[in-house]
Formats: C-alpha cells, sequence, structure tokens
C-alpha cells in the first residue's frame, strides 16, 4: 500500500550501504532431503562497537528486543536486524550511521541455529534539525500539518519522532477520506551547521465517500438495523475513525483481536468510493 512506502522511505534514509556477513545453512532436513518445518536463528549476545557513546538504556533495549526473538531462517535476517541497530543511532540524530554486521555461529541443533552478533558502527556527524517544510497541501495549511510534528527547530534530528509526524498526517487525511494520500520526504544536509532540513512533497489524492455496506453472517434485518444506528451512511465521506467508533460499538460481533484494516474494502476508483464489508466471525467470505 502507499502508506506503507511512506514509512518505509524514513526507515531506509541512510547513505552508505551495509556490509552484511550471511550465513549459508538452509535448516533442518529429513533423510529424504526435504525440509519438514523452518529453522529457528536464534541470537544469545549482541555487542555494540561505535565511536560514539549512546544512552545505556537505549542500547540495552536493543539487546533486549533482538535477544528475544525467535527469528525464521531467512537469507536477509541478518539485514532486518541491522536496520533494527541503525536506527537506534539515527533515533540519536546520527543519520548517516552506518552499520557493519558480524556474525559468528555458536551451538545449536537441527531447530535452532544459535549466533553471537558484533554491530560495529560508524557513527558520523550528530544533526539537529533546521526545518521542516510543507508544500503541496490543499486540504489542510502546512501550519496545521507542521503541529502533527514534535520536533521543533534545533532538536536532535530524531527520524522515530518524524515517522510519527507523518503518521500522523496520515491518519489526518485518512479522517477526511482521502485514502491514497501520499508524502514524499527528502532531505537537505548542512554539514557546516550539522543540521538536517525535511521537506515533505504532499501528493493528496482525491477524496472517497462509503459506497455500499454490508455485514456478513447476520440476519438480514439485524445487520440493516446495525447500519442504521451506527452513524456509517453511503454517501458520506468514508473515514477510518467512523469504522473503528462501529466495531467499538459492536465489539460483542467481532473477535477481540481485529482491527479498522481487517475490514474488506472494494475501492472503485471510478466513483471514488469503499464499500464496506464487515464479516462476523463464523461467517463464510
Amino acid at each position: 500500500m502507499l502508506n506503507s512506502k511512506i514509512l518505509t522511505a524514513m526507515l531506509l534514509c541512510t547513505i552508505a550501504s551495509p556490509v552484511v556477513a550471511q550465513t549459508s545453512d538452509s535448516g533442518a532436513q529429513n533423510r529424504d532431503g526435504v525440509k519438514p518445518w523452518p529453522t529457528t536463528i536464534k541470537v544469545v549476545t549482541v555487542e555494540l562497537q561505535s565511536d560514539v557513546t549512546l544512552p545505556p538504556q537505549a542500547v540495552e533495549q536493543l539487546r533486549r528486543y533482538i535477544t528475544g526473538r525467535n527469528i525464521e531462517d531467512s537469507p536477509d535476517w541478518v539485514d532486518e536486524l541491522e536496520e533494527r541497530a541503525k536506527d537506534l543511532f539515527q533515533h540519536c540524530g546520527y543519520f548517516r550511521a552506518s552499520v557493519r554486521t558480524g556474525v559468528r555461529r555458536l551451538s545449536g541443533n537441527e531447530l535452532e541455529r544459535n549466533f553471537a552478533l558484533t554491530f560495529h558502527v560508524t557513527a558520523g556527524r550528530q544533526y539537529q534539525l533546521a526545518e521542516i517544510r510543507i508544500s503541496g497541501s490543499k486540504v489542510f495549511s502546512p501550519e496545521v500539518l507542521r503541529s502533527y510534528f514534535a520536533l521543533q527547530e534545533g532538536d536532535i534530528f530524531d527520524t522515530n519522532s518524524l515517522r510519527a509526524g507523518i503518521e500522523w498526517l496520515r491518519q489526518a487525511y485518512g479522517s477526511e477520506g482521502y485514502i491514497n494520500f501520499l508524502v514524499v520526504p527528502s532531505f537537505q544536509l548542512e554539514d557546516s551547521r550539522n543540521r538536517i532540513s525535511l521537506l515533505l512533497e504532499i501528493d493528496e489524492g482525491r477524496q472517497f465517500r462509503i459506497g455500499q455496506i454490508s455485514i456478513l453472517g447476520l440476519k438480514r434485518d439485524i445487520a440493516e438495523k446495525l447500519i442504521q444506528d451506527s452513524g456509517l451512511k453511503s454517501g458520506s465521506v468514508f473515514s477510518t475513525k467512523l469504522i473503528e467508533d462501529f466495531m467499538q460499538k459492536n465489539r460483542s460481533l467481532f473477535s477481540g483481536d481485529i482491527a479498522a484494516d481487517d475490514v474488506e474494502r472494494k475501492i472503485n476508483d471510478e466513483t471514488n468510493t469503499v464499500d464496506l464489508i464487515f464479516h462476523v466471525p463464523g461467517d463464510e467470505p
């Protein structure tokens, strides 16, 4: 989805390409050479070697995250953990931090392989925020959109905080029916001042409205009564919040972990409408 691209752009905003040590084992196999189940990767120890010192609590949180996981064996399992380490440094303003990961095989068996990781980090400069500039917005003023970002000029350039601000933008536009909202971030670095300006180019897309609403798994008269009392109406501006409110009000009908994003949606780009289909547990899709 487009929104996931927005957040990915912020996550992968490093300059240097990582050098990754990979493993070659393909996992447990039976005597016929068939792999009956995936091998689990377990990172037992994590060491961080860097030219700067980060807050011990932040480093410990990274260690706990990595050593507390059971990782499914895949060719890129090291890459994901390396990005976590890089993200920690970018959270602390080291926007151009580069990470090289050393991987050492420890004891293990056919079902679980144990490793020790060492992250070798060159942090580089620590940056502060120069400014945030927003262009392309029509529904909201740039001043309103800027208010969704907690970072102020002169603060440490924290990419986690910036991602949170972009997520608030997504929710603001989503509440007004702009489901194809897209923001493209770019950066202007001033190395002489150790500052970075964040530039956000917004493509609002078109506004969508609610089309047909269906609740599968209930008798028709009960479903129609629920829809009538819900506040969800065909022709209303599409809003994720309306869906969440409906599901909260009728939470006894749905499984506890279902979210608004789990509701089936059929998008019609010609009419700019979204049909909503609610599946009550037990019904056949």
